[in-house]
């Protein structure tokens, strides 16, 4: 009995994607689920697939899915866990680096939400940089999202309307359909 589970293992094991094309797989459910508004199941797939990479030992998967728990977080209103479980640097490294700008970002939001309105326009301005040297848009279509809300916010129209202009050309440029809705729904 065994040898027949051993064997069944070795088949499955041979017969699934590779590493690297799992945990792909596995992010890509859990951003669907956020962005769908699933915020339980997004979490749940997250931690799932945050466990997976630590299991691998694949430190660019850790950080991917550490941040999108991050994300999943401040969806769900819950900011101050955000910046407890966002102190660590993420690694240095040109391909740590969108992830950098994204922590940023994050963290900036986070700020945003806890009404530290100085900290948070700060942090997004770093992250703006870190995102542009890396040639991160995904990042920077984000990031102009939230600086063009805070300006709104402060009644600064047409920064704000700058700022999403940037955005959608970004979004559309990414052939983002998601993204590129999202901003227009601000503007």
């Amino acid at each position: 009995m065994r040898r027949l589970a051993a064997l069944a293992l070795v088949l499955l094991c041979g017969c699934s994607l590779t590493r690297t094309e799992s945990l792909d797989t596995l992010f890509d459910v859990a951003r669907g689920e956020l962005r769908s508004g699933e915020l339980a199941k997004a979490q749940r797939s997250a931690e799932r697939g945050l466990s997976a990479a630590d299991a691998r030992r694949e430190l660019l998967f850790h950080w991917k899915f550490r941040l999108l728990r991050a994300e999943i977080l401040i969806n769900s209103k819950r900011a101050e866990e955000v910046m407890a479980q966002l102190g660590e640097t993420v690694p240095p490294g040109k391909q740590f680096a969108p992830l950098a700008a994204r922590q940023l970002m994050l963290q900036g939001q986070a700020n945003s939400i806890l009404g530290h309105a100085d900290q948070s326009a700060a942090l997004l301005a770093e992250a703006r940089g870190v995102a542009e040297a890396a040639h991160a848009a995904d990042v920077l279509v984000d990031i102009e999202n939230l600086q063009g809300l805070q300006a709104w916010k402060n009644q600064r129209y047409e920064v704000a309307e700058g700022f999403l202009r940037s955005a959608l050309g970004r979004a559309r440029a990414l052939k983002s359909p998601y993204l590129e809705g999202i901003i227009l729904l601000n503007l």
